[in-house]
């Protein structure tokens, strides 16, 4: 999987200050492309949502499952 729209790049170690090259771009980082592998896609638990009104006999319960997608870093390409 490519990324080619990337806001901010960094490429150098977090501990020297001094030698990183941080790029940013605005809105993107020209000629930048980041390489990913999707590792899993699927739902997080359920959550459920409850709502109530006190004294009125008002319940309702609702549930809900957020979709999510990992994916690992394997390469950042500048040109």
């Amino acid at each position: 999987m490519y990324v080619k729209e990337t806001s901010f790049l960094n490429r150098g170690a977090p501990s020297d200050v001094r030698n990183r090259r941080d790029r940013r771009g605005r809105p993107w980082v020209d000629h930048a492309r980041v390489t990913a592998e999707i590792i899993a896609q699927g739902r997080t638990r359920s959550i459920m949502v409850f709502k109530k009104k006190r004294r009125k006999n008002y319940r309702r319960t609702k549930g809900h499952r957020q979709s999510f997608t990992q994916v690992r870093i394997t390469d950042i390409a500048t040109a």
